[in-house]
């Protein structure tokens, strides 16, 4: 009798585990201002060819489609500002072709196959590559480092004879 029992509680805990655990993904489903995490891993390689410092002096940073302030870990911290934006690849190009951001920014960007499968290559020290089928979306963030022009464009998914580029360009925080 007494093997059975100790089965039993064995038993339950492993369920109550499992019950616990669930509950806590599912609260922070919910929580209020919580973003997912990046889904790609962020490359700390030196720039590469796909880097320019050279900025253009007409850049401004682009309008989030969101920005969330992600709640800090203590009272005495501040809650980490994250600016999502929506990148999309449809008829062969990227939209936009350009976003502009500070150095630091936690940048979020959903990026969206459209109409076909697509991929994405965005340079070092950024360094992501993503691929996206048809109606996919996949969720990238990185904070943006060096001040910069990061060219991303299409590797191995793209549209016959189409060359697919556009721009993360980085300012230094005091530019405007």
């Amino acid at each position: 009798m007494e093997v059975k029992n100790k089965k039993q509680v064995i038993i339950w805990v492993v369920v109550l585990i499992i019950a616990a655990g669930l509950i806590g993904f599912l609260y922070l489903q919910q929580k209020p201002g919580a973003s997912p995490p990046p889904t790609e891993s962020v490359s700390t390689a030196e720039p590469s060819p796909g880097f320019s410092s050279d900025v253009p002096a007409d850049a401004i940073p682009s309008e989030p489609l969101e920005t969330i302030t992600l709640s800090p870990a203590s009272p005495k911290e501040k809650g980490i500002v994250q600016k999502i934006f929506d990148l999309k690849a449809e008829g062969g190009a990227y939209q936009p072709a350009q976003i502009v951001m500070r150095v630091g920014d936690n940048v979020y960007i959903t990026f969206r196959a459209i109409d076909r499968d697509y991929d994405l290559a965005i340079a070092a020290p950024i360094g992501i590559y993503l691929q996206a089928k048809k109606g996919e979306t996949k969720p990238f963030g990185f904070i943006a480092p060096l001040k910069g022009v990061y060219t991303f464009t299409c590797k191995e998914m793209c549209p016959p004879g189409e060359e697919m580029k556009g721009e993360l360009i980085v300012l230094d925080k005091e530019e405007l």
